[in-house]
């Protein structure tokens, strides 16, 4: 995910790779909170040579709401509005459509 995040804001380098794994992390907690069941896990280790990902979730609908969410919050882009707009469309979608909540369990 870290190298998708870095391809969506078009950084080349791994200098921001800890914010950005926060992000991408608090993403995955908003979703859960939504009640969207990931299909793998948001993980990263902190290193003496940065930070490796050990993310596992391949969702391309899962992956495309985390990333905007990442794209968001990244030091508040002046485009804030539209992508919080479209991240609350794409959690709610995501809320809404079979196979990604848990709600027929409850």
């Amino acid at each position: 995910m870290l190298e998708e995040a870095r391809l969506a804001m078009g950084m080349k380098t791994t200098a921001n790779d800890a914010e950005l794994a926060s992000l991408i992390k608090a993403a995955a907690i908003d979703l859960k909170i939504a009640g969207i069941v990931l299909d793998g896990e948001i993980s990263f280790e902190k290193t003496q040579n940065g930070v490796t990902d050990h993310c596992t979730v391949d969702d391309e609908l899962v992956k495309r709401a985390i990333i905007t969410y990442v794209r968001m919050n990244f030091r508040t882009p002046p485009n804030y509005a539209q992508l919080a707009e479209s991240y609350n469309l794409q959690r709610r979608q995501l809320a809404n459509a079979t196979g990604y909540t848990n709600w027929e369990g409850l």
